[in-house]
């Protein structure tokens, strides 16, 4: 998770209060995570049908890239999508990442974003009673 969900009780699976803002950052952060997470998938699939692909080769053909705007190389490809966390993303596509298993890494976001929601929907409530 980004910076705002990984010091939260509810990254860990805890419920603690850590306030609205904290909670919409939780939302977020674990959202883009998926996001990531799914950009990460189509990386490792044109990985398997490419695998002598380069960053640059995916950023060209990817949907994700596509709309990133800026400048383009060039090859064509979006200069943006091809550094920062597009390489991160890129290197935990050819190398794998981390020691989670994926569904499990998934599961936990997908629990983030649903107690925070909940906790959302419950805020207005709580301060109108």
């Amino acid at each position: 998770l980004q910076p705002a969900a990984r010091g939260s009780g509810l990254a860990n699976g805890g419920t603690e209060a850590v306030g609205e803002d904290g909670l919409e950052a939780l939302l977020r952060d674990a959202t883009n995570e998926m996001v990531n997470e799914q950009i990460i998938d189509d990386m490792r699939a044109f990985l398997e049908a490419h695998p002598a692909a380069t960053l640059r080769d995916w950023a060209k053909t990817s949907e994700w890239a596509h709309d990133t705007g800026g400048e383009r190389d060039e090859d064509g490809a979006p200069k943006r999508a091809l550094a920062g966390i597009w390489l991160e993303d890129w290197q935990a596509a050819a190398g794998g990442r981390g020691s989670e298993p994926r569904g499990s890494r998934l599961q936990r976001l997908k629990d983030v974003i649903e107690v925070a929601r909940a906790m959302l929907t419950a805020a207005p409530q709580q301060r109108e009673a």
